[in-house]
């Protein structure tokens, strides 16, 4: 027992003096770590005050370089973060979108069963059975009707009004509602299937009579747009023979021009292919020098037998003068050919103007006579013969503006020869008209000549065809 105490204290002592010896280790480490850092210390001291390290350019150089290592870097490091950043990106947008594609799904789901259950119940309330009260003492069967039959019986009574109704807007508006309640009936139909075939012709009698009732409000809106000046002309000269829709229109399709005092408006025997109308002032004819006669305010201007269904296109020889004899004044100028383009698509617009240009000739016809019988003419035989000069040339116009239009020639003998009528041109006028042309009567009658012109393809060659389909467009 002794020895094995002796053994344990003795284990114990070589311990602590191994700790001791250790722990003597270390401070001796540490005093001579300080006392080496003191020695740096001084010596790097004694190495500034002599220079070694002084050198600032060195410095500076290094600090940039450093600068420079650290944005390289920190550039390389953004980029290497965005490459790392980008698939996470392209993943978010992707889920982004499948959100939004399901969200639409859901959405348009949604809207389909909200219009799925809305028409069954529009279907079950229009097709349910009720019962009318009838009296037994006047029947004694039970009599039952569908609101969706009521819709179509109404349908059918409203087209039967339609056809005795006069007013065209009226008729327009009834027809509507009859092909608005034939779509009820065909949609909700009794037998509980849709009627397509009935249902789109329906859409479609609405859509046009809906265009034709649209442009109606919208021509009586734009006929309130006319100028003062211009809508003095139509209530004091036009307003019995003309809707003032239809001379709105009229006006839209021609171009407003001003002349002052002395301007010459159409020279005699050039080549002339408009017609106007005097909105104000007055101007002067003349043939070679002669004062003929007087336009005034409401009066056409190489109208060229339009009051006889002449309707002459392009360019027609003027058979006189025509200058400005006011301080100011005012003309409306329309193209022949989109004039007459108008007046075919629109014919209660050319029975208004041949009613028109009928009054504007009686009404030259008098202030000739006012003319004459004022004193205002020196020589009175002179006046009649440059007058009757004049309605010669211009029928001499008219006819070679017939002859460069076949087609339009043989359409329109009787007119010419109703337009002959009234302005007393005899036979033996006529057969001159031609010689002076280069046809003979036999070539007229038959309306073929070797070498005949054809205006019409002319003008298209000349103008193009974007020019001929506006003037039509226009017309519209």
């Amino acid at each position: 027992m002794i020895s094995i105490a002796a053994s344990a204290f003795a284990k114990t002592g070589t311990r602590r003096l191994a700790t001791t010896a250790s722990r003597n280790a270390n401070w001796n480490n540490i005093v001579h770590n300080s006392n080496n850092s003191r020695n740096s210390h001084s010596f790097a001291i004694r190495k500034l005050h002599t220079g070694q390290f002084a050198n600032r350019s060195s410095r500076i150089r290094s600090s940039k370089s450093a600068r420079k290592r650290s944005k390289a870097s920190a550039s390389s490091k953004h980029s290497s973060c965005r490459h790392q950043q980008f698939p996470q990106l392209r993943q978010k947008a992707t889920l982004a979108n499948n959100f939004s594609q399901k969200a639409k799904l859901s959405i348009s789901r949604q809207q389909e069963n909200f219009e799925k259950n809305l028409r069954e119940i529009i279907n079950s309330w229009l097709n349910e059975p009720r019962r009318l009260p009838i009296p037994r003492w006047i029947s004694p069967r039970m009599t039952t009707f569908r609101p969706s039959e009521c819709f179509g019986h109404a349908s059918f009574f409203l087209v039967a009004v339609s056809y005795a109704v006069d007013d065209f807007l009226h008729l327009r508006l009834i027809a509507i509602a009859g092909s608005s309640a034939m779509l009820v009936f065909t949609y909700f139909h009794p037998h509980g299937r849709v009627l397509w075939l009935p249902f789109q012709w329906n859409c479609i009698f609405v859509a046009l009579n809906s265009w034709r009732v649209a442009k109606v409000y919208i021509d009586n809106y734009l006929s309130r747009q006319l100028t003062p000046s211009v809508s003095s002309v139509y209530e004091n000269h036009y307003g019995d023979a003309m809707e003032k829709k239809d001379f709105a229109r009229l006006v839209r399709l021609g171009t407003i021009e001003t002349y002052k005092e002395g301007d010459v408006v159409v020279s005699q025997g050039c080549d002339n292919r408009y017609v106007r109308l005097v909105v104000s002032g007055d101007l002067e004819v003349d043939r070679d020098g002669q004062t003929t006669y007087w336009l005034r305010e409401g009066q056409f201007m190489s109208e060229m037998g339009l009051h006889a269904g002449l309707g002459l296109r392009g360019t027609v020889t003027s058979c006189c003068s025509v200058k400005a004899a006011s301080k100011y004044v005012q003309l409306v100028r329309w193209d022949r050919t989109e004039l007459m383009h108008l007046l075919d698509l629109h014919k209660s617009i050319d029975r208004s103007l041949k009613a028109v240009m009928s009054w504007d000739i009686v009404s030259k016809l008098k202030s000739q006579r006012v003319l004459l019988a004022s004193g205002t003419i020196d020589d009175p035989e002179r006046w009649t013969v440059k007058r009757r000069e004049q309605s010669l040339s211009r029928y001499t116009a008219i006819l070679r503006n017939m002859l460069v239009h076949p087609d339009y020639l043989n359409e329109r003998k009787d007119k010419l020869t109703k337009y002959r009528e009234i302005h007393q041109v005899c036979e033996s006028d006529h057969v001159e008209a031609l010689e002076s042309i280069g046809w003979s009567l036999s070539e007229f009658e038959t309306g073929l000549k070797e070498g005949q012109l054809d205006e019409d393809e002319l003008e298209r060659k000349k103008l193009g065809f974007r020019w001929w389909f506006s003037s039509w467009w226009k017309a519209l």
